[in-house]
């Protein structure tokens, strides 16, 4: 469904993806866990066309998303939802209207069709009575699940999570985890999953991928990842602050860093 190989990308002097591959499987949920600016919201702008690779390539349902114009791009991007890290919701509209915006900005259909569609993506997500209440009514939570729904709107075949649960309660977090899960068995969708929460990854992923510096460390099922000898994977497993992926740079490494950027 996925395929990425050899990805690369430089801004500026900082290399953030370097020759990346990875393979998401049809129907799975891969989950990309790594340190902060490891790269991985990069990588989803990537895969929806947002950011060219300087390098490598990208298929998505057997499009090369890499080589694609914005035409051809664009008939790609209807079959993914993407839900934002913040929901990204428009304030000053409802919540029926926010999650009606892929609807009506792609299709043709009449507003009576649309209003059943939104109804159903509502009722899926457990809000069907929150339809006319504005964003800044709703629990950061709430807000979420809203737009989670407007990235199913289109039955898309594939949905990119950008930490999906940061910033929530324990409880809304595991709530959404559990819905990411139901939802990919129910309508069949390939997801990939941004995320920190490594515990709440291990239980709903089918595929874990530790990236780390622009590349894959490692990869294989939760068990596999939660079981492994090698010390980078348990360091970042059991968030342990000391082990071969350092927390800060060394002294050398961030005097270099600020010789270079002088130039």
């Amino acid at each position: 469904m996925i395929r990425v190989q050899g990805l690369s990308k430089t801004f500026g002097n900082l290399k953030v993806l370097d020759d990346l591959s990875l393979t998401c499987s049809k129907g799975e949920i891969t989950a990309i866990i790594g340190g902060s600016g490891g790269g991985k919201s990069t990588f989803l702008k990537m895969l929806v066309g947002a950011v060219k690779p300087d390098s490598g390539e990208i298929w998505v349902d057997g499009s090369p998303i890499h080589a694609l114009e914005d035409l051809a791009l664009n008939d790609v991007r209807r079959k993914m939802g993407v839900l934002f890290q913040q929901a990204a919701l428009f304030k000053s509209i409802t919540v029926a209207e926010n999650v009606a915006l892929p609807l009506v900005e792609n299709t043709d259909l009449d507003e009576s069709v649309v209003a059943i569609i939104v109804k159903m993506k509502l009722d899926q997500v457990g809000l069907s009575d929150f339809d006319q209440y504005l964003p800044s009514q709703l629990s950061s939570g709430m807000q979420r699940l809203v737009g989670l729904a407007r990235a199913i709107a289109l039955d898309p075949k594939i949905v990119l999570y950008d930490a999906p649960t940061a910033g929530l309660d324990p409880i809304a977090a595991s709530a959404i985890s559990k819905l990411i899960k139901d939802l990919n068995q129910v309508l069949g969708i390939t997801s990939i999953l941004v995320t920190h929460d490594i515990m709440g990854a291990v239980e709903i992923a089918d595929h874990m991928a530790l990236m780390y510096q622009g590349r894959i460390l490692h990869q294989g099922s939760p068990e596999e990842l939660l079981a492994s000898p090698e010390p980078s994977v348990r360091q970042f497993m059991h968030g342990d602050p000391d082990g071969p992926i350092q927390f800060r740079k060394s002294r050398e490494e961030y005097e270099k860093a600020l010789f270079e950027e002088a130039q």
